[in-house]
């Protein structure tokens, strides 16, 4: 199970567009309805970071590379991919226009779909993820890591920086942080630190955050909205995700869903990607 919405299927990257009309679908997530609400708040950061990773474990040519948004703002900081926001707005341009495009490779990848809202004002970080194209959020209570800081330090960027180790969800992270910025911010859902994380990884080495760019002064806004999503816990999003990726043939069948090519060879394609991605971000 990953955290991380990859595609279906490894060489076809299907956006919440293609999805609605190929892929739709109803899968059964324990849930609560949430009272509506909504919040916005003005980032003063924006940090950029190229995260390597590698998401089969027992193939170093799967590593790949993608970039993404830390905004931070005094209460609020949001972390998004930067090629779903560009997959979104492909997508809205072209309802917008009333555009039919039928051809997936006309649209940015977009591997990672979460995105990860931190909310300090209230210890609480809330992710939001795919199951298909339905939208589902969970929260969880910070601090989530207990941090180790050591004397070791170097210099980043120009920045003086600090090594900091954590374990969380079945991994050992490895951080370099700075009192030079003094956000108690980073990358995914790290943050409780004296400074922002400019460097972590894990130390197998199968995924690495590394700051490329930091503007100051920002004038964007940080705009949170429960609307249309569905709140659960993380076991059980972790649960259900992991059982419609694995059984996505299965579950298109039972619900009437048309199967695009022979079921056996469909299956096939299931099976072996979801065995491919076999390394997410959180283990446990």
């Amino acid at each position: 199970m990953q955290l991380h919405s990859v595609g279906l299927f490894s060489n076809l990257n299907m956006n919440r567009l293609l999805i609605s009309t190929i892929l739709a679908f109803n899968t059964t997530v324990s849930y609560s309805q949430n009272k509506k609400m909504a919040e916005s708040d003005s980032a003063s950061v924006k940090c950029t970071y190229k995260i390597t990773y590698q998401p089969d474990s027992t193939n170093i040519g799967s590593k790949n590379t993608e970039s993404a948004f830390l905004l931070i703002g005094k209460t609020l900081s949001l972390y998004q991919y930067e090629n779903k926001i560009k997959l979104d707005s492909a997508i809205d341009n072209n309802i917008r226009n009333n555009i039919q495009e039928t051809k997936i490779s006309n649209y940015p990848k977009a591997n990672f779909w979460y995105r990860i809202y931190k909310k300090s004002s209230e210890n609480q970080v809330t992710t939001i993820d795919y199951i298909g194209t339905k939208e589902y959020a969970y929260t969880e209570t910070m601090p989530l890591f207990v941090w180790n800081i050591s004397s070791e330090s170097k210099n980043i960027n120009g920045y003086n920086c600090r090594r900091a180790t954590t374990s969380y969800a079945g991994r050992v992270w490895e951080a370099w942080y700075t009192t030079e910025i003094p956000f108690s911010e980073g990358p995914h859902k790290f943050s409780g630190l004296p400074g922002l994380i400019l460097e972590i990884k894990d130390v197998k080495g199968y995924y690495e955050f590394k700051m490329s760019d930091i503007t100051f002064k920002q004038n964007s806004l940080i705009n949170f909205s429960n609307a249309g999503i569905s709140y659960t816990t993380r076991n059980d999003f972790r649960k259900n995700k992991d059982n419609y990726e694995k059984n996505y043939v299965s579950i298109r069948i039972a619900q009437g869903g048309a199967i695009y090519g022979d079921e056996k060879t469909m299956r096939k394609i299931v099976s072996d990607n979801y065995n491919k991605r076999n390394n997410p971000i959180e283990l446990k």
